[in-house]
């Protein structure tokens, strides 16, 4: 971890520019290799003590909400609106969950545009993020919990519960 391999090359241009059509080469390409030193220490156990001071969370005073940013999420034709969960992806856009609509997840910009819907099997309640390209999706009064693939719009996993699955949350897998 003290060194690695630097590479440099280099390209000479043949002079003859205007008799290229001419010539059998364009130029010479060479390569030179040296080694850099890097400044990184070994890991000593001493040198691991790190101390971390979280913030007082004990009493509910110390918490302050600050609003940021307010969007309307317009209503497309007859269809009834009840918005019953909403996540920020990764990338800053939100998606929200429509109760009420179609089975499609609505995928919105941060100043609120509309970017696309996403498919679902059924009527979205709530979903969280596991990663930049899958989220989980519950379906309210049905008994199952959905991990699709926003890319490709697929359904990787489906888990069965004995119950009802509203309100998801997702943290450190």
């Amino acid at each position: 971890m003290k060194s690695v391999y630097n590479y440099e090359l280099y390209l000479q241009l043949n002079p003859s520019i205007i008799a290229l059509m001419n010539e059998d080469w364009l130029g010479k390409i060479s390569a030179k290799t040296s080694t850099i030193s890097l400044p990184f220490k070994e890991a000593k156990a001493d040198q691991a003590k790190v101390q971390l001071r979280m913030p007082d969370m004990k009493n509910i005073n110390n918490v302050r909400l600050q609003f940021k940013k307010r969007f309307e999420v317009k209503q497309k034709g007859f269809l009834k609106y009840q918005l019953s969960g909403c996540t920020m992806l990764i990338n800053g856009n939100w998606l929200m969950a429509n109760d009420l609509g179609n089975a499609v997840l609505m995928e919105y910009s941060e100043d609120g545009k509309h970017i696309r819907d996403i498919p679902c099997s059924g009527r979205p309640f709530d979903m969280t993020v596991i990663d930049t390209e899958r989220i989980a999706i519950t379906y309210g009064y049905r008994k199952y919990v959905e991990i699709l693939n926003m890319k490709n719009n697929t359904v990787q996993m489906s888990v069965t519960f004995k119950h009802y699955c509203f309100g998801i949350s997702y943290q450190d897998n």
